[in-house]
């Protein structure tokens, strides 16, 4: 059987705790993140670890800077919109809506995206809407990676974006003990 932690050489992965040190939350997380076989915990690279909250971009959609929660409880990606429209172009739903990226009064962005599903969310006060889907990319430092968000109105809650573990999976590890690891809000590129 294998140890609940097992014994890691400290120059393959160097947060790996022995059995005779006190193991730091970040080790604890990458040996949750494990593959039920897997003897050696992976490292992460350094860019892959982030904070519980951070400056996110979506440079498909002209945001270029908005605040998000990295919030592994959360299935699904959230956008905050203002309003939502709804079309068609070429036999195709689309959907236009408006992003403020610092909450309300701070500057918008006005965007369009095709629809490519609508789904049944149930958020964190157990309420369940059917919210319409779009694919986008994100970047988050050098990283950047397509997923998939929903829009809905977010404006009584502290982030404008949810970063859900469908987005996270494989890409990220979480520090909940840290904030803003990839640094403070990214300049408007212009």
């Amino acid at each position: 059987p294998r140890a609940l932690v097992p014994s890691c050489p400290r120059a393959l992965v160097p947060s790996c705790p022995r059995s005779d040190e006190a193991p730091n939350h970040l080790s604890l997380l990458a040996f949750a993140a494990m593959e039920p076989d897997t003897d050696i915990l992976p490292g992460p690279a350094p860019d892959t670890i982030v904070g519980w909250r951070e400056w996110l971009a979506l440079p498909t959609l002209g945001v270029a800077a908005i605040k998000a929660k990295i919030d592994s409880g959360a299935r699904s990606s959230a956008l905050h919109v203002v309003r939502q429209e709804r079309f068609h172009r070429d036999g195709v739903p689309w959907v236009r809506f408006t992003v403020e990226s610092d909450g309300p009064g701070s500057p918008s962005v006005e965007c369009e995206a095709p629809v490519i599903d609508e789904r049944n969310v149930t958020d964190s006060g157990g309420h369940t809407t059917k919210r319409p889907f779009i694919r986008t990319e994100v970047r988050l430092g050098a990283l950047q990676w397509p997923i998939e968000v929903n829009l809905t109105d977010r404006r009584h809650m502290l982030f404008p974006m949810l970063l859900g573990r469908t987005a996270m999976q494989q890409r990220l590890l979480v520090d909940p003990a840290r904030s803003y690891v990839h640094g403070a809000r990214p300049e408007d590129e212009t």
